[in-house]
């Protein structure tokens, strides 16, 4: 298993390019450029099969139709963050974006998630974690060692949660979720450096905060 990691769209985040040793791969959060993430399948020779969602921020998504359009790829995002896909003032790409376009609303999910459910890929299994507060519906992928952890939790910090859908509230009681995960793992967030639980639990101030 190889993953690639791009840096897209006007806000810079972070995208993942899962590759297995089948010829077979996943995408978590096509930020924006999906002509670009393409092209890197192609020089990979990679079918696309798997488009993993976090939340349904414009910012995550931007990448997504362009890819829905040009693979047959499965779209995997939580319920409760399915009606952003189709909803700019939702999905914030009306407050942030000056140009309206139609990757922002025509993205469409395949599969909506729920909590503990799984998702099979390249021998790996990913566990829907929901942690709602960022938005809704924003949950964690976690898989052997992988956290992808969307604008849940950054390196020492935690996302916002003044936009629609979010809850200070519900924020706390996902940190505390994250706090009870055991064992080694690698976190891979929405925006900025990759970082790890265990380096979360010591510095995190939000993580502190809640234990």
């Amino acid at each position: 298993m190889r993953i690639l990691q791009m840096v897209l769209g006007p806000v810079q985040t972070n995208c993942f390019i899962l590759l297995d040793d089948a010829g077979k791969a996943l995408v978590v959060d096509p930020a924006d450029n999906g002509e670009r993430i393409v092209e890197i399948l192609n020089e990979n020779h990679a079918q696309l099969d798997k488009i993993l969602l976090t939340h349904g921020h414009f910012d995550h998504i931007g990448g997504a139709y362009y890819l829905q359009t040009h693979t047959d790829a499965v779209t995997y995002i939580h319920e409760l963050d399915n009606e952003l896909l189709a909803d700019p003032d939702k999905n914030l790409s009306n407050t942030f974006q000056m140009v309206k376009s139609e990757k922002y609303y025509k993205v469409k999910a395949d599969v909506l998630v729920k909590e503990g459910d799984t998702i099979e890929f390249g021998g790996l299994t990913f566990t829907v974690l929901h942690t709602p507060g960022h938005s809704r519906g924003s949950c964690l992928y976690v898989a052997d060692g992988l956290i992808f952890a969307g604008d849940t939790i950054f390196k020492g910090e935690i996302g916002r949660n003044d936009t629609y859908g979010g809850s200070w509230e519900s924020q706390q009681e996902s940190l505390k979720k994250i706090n009870q995960l055991e064992g080694d793992y690698t976190i891979c967030p929405g925006h900025g450096e990759n970082t790890t639980l265990a380096y979360e639990k010591e510095h995190n101030p939000y993580l502190r905060m809640v234990r």
